[in-house]
């Protein structure tokens, strides 16, 4: 049976990745399903610019290079974790979260546009007047801009678990954003620590001489 609260990070082991927030499994799905959706809008925008071109819809432009940002920021915050932990960092790993928000707003919104302009030529009556395949075209947009919302969606949900896994991660280990950075001890593990330097003993409190009596000679 699978533990969604599994550390997926930790498949690998644990070694040299001290610094890494704990990730669970359950946050593994949600990124295969935003890699879907995000290949979903792509393959939509690419049929729709196919058909009325790109050069006066930006969502469409909009949805390639976000579909190529959404590759590079999941090789980054998936395979360096496993792979390279040394050089993950989560305040990169957080800014790039916040990015990507940006980006798919930005996506959904552009494409939602470009949707709400063609129900102009529908509320006129227009739509048997258009070639067949600007009417499929038309539908794609509509749904990219859709299936665009539903991604935003779920990387909102992404970054604010993030920032939770984040702030748990941070009171646990303290402030460790590379792997190079230094653990903190565990005393009960490492024994007491011994030092060389010598001691002041100005403060230590003095115990009063009792006075010497000598006994009387016979």
């Amino acid at each position: 049976m699978v533990d969604f609260q599994e550390n997926v990070l930790a498949r690998n082991g644990d070694s040299g990745r001290d610094h890494i927030p704990a990730v669970p499994f359950w946050v593994a799905i949600v990124r295969a399903f935003q890699f879907l959706l995000a290949l979903l809008v792509m393959a939509l925008s690419a049929f729709a610019a196919s058909v009325f071109g790109a050069d006066f819809f930006p969502g469409y432009g909009m949805s390639f290079f976000v579909f190529a940002w959404t590759l590079i920021f999941f090789g980054y915050i998936i395979a360096t974790p496993l792979f390279s932990p040394q050089a993950y960092n989560y305040w990169a790993h957080l800014g790039l979260e916040i990015t990507t928000n940006i980006f798919w707003l930005t996506t959904f919104a552009l494409l939602a546009e470009e949707a709400a302009g063609w129900n102009i030529v529908g509320d006129f009556g227009l739509d048997p007047f258009l070639p067949s395949n600007w009417n499929g075209a038309i539908n794609a947009t509509k749904a990219g801009a859709a299936l665009g919302a539903i991604n935003w969606a779920l990387f909102i949900v992404t970054l604010v678990s993030f920032g939770i896994f984040l702030h748990k991660h941070r009171l646990a280990h303290g402030a460790a954003g590379f792997g190079g950075n230094r653990a903190p001890i565990d005393v009960e593990k490492t024994g007491p620590t011994v030092t060389t330097h010598p001691v002041e003993l100005n403060h230590v409190p003095q115990q009063p001489q009792q006075p010497v009596y000598s006994s009387p000679t016979a």
